[in-house]
């Protein structure tokens, strides 16, 4: 079991269904890129794109705004060390956040935690990748 720290970025979309009193379902959809290197000039690359349902708690007032999502899709994983063969298939992904309201159109990302699994080199291993962020989100 080896620890490597990722650079990463992540883009998508949601879409808000309805609003239920503080609750508001919808639907999200994202593409996520890592890269990473370990010794000896060794690189890794996880990626995904991922879809699934989202519910976010809104206060009548307040500018925070957790979230909580469920995503499955397809992921790959590669490395590129001698004999490494890349692996692509199922992927899946919990996600939790906070969002901080700063004007009308934009949100400050406070943190964003997840655990993506998915599948590894030569489909065999399974790559499992604990995510933590922070970021700006723009709303058209």
């Amino acid at each position: 079991f080896r620890r490597v720290l990722f650079r990463s970025a992540t883009v998508g979309g949601y879409f808000n269904l309805l609003r239920l009193g503080p609750f508001v379902p919808g639907l999200d959809v994202r593409g996520t890129f890592l890269t990473g290197s370990a010794c000896c000039g060794n690189s890794f690359h996880i990626n995904s794109f991922l879809a699934g349902p989202k519910l976010t708690f809104r206060l009548k007032k307040g500018r925070i705004k957790p979230y909580a999502e469920f995503l499955v899709g397809v992921g790959s994983a590669a490395a590129s060390y001698s004999g490494a063969v890349s692996g692509t298939g199922f992927a899946f992904q919990p996600t939790g956040w906070v969002d901080v309201a700063l004007v009308p159109r934009f949100d400050w990302r406070l943190i964003e935690v997840s655990y993506q699994r998915g599948p590894g080199q030569n489909n065999v291993t399974n790559a499992q990748t604990g995510i933590l962020s922070t970021g700006i989100v723009f709303h058209l």
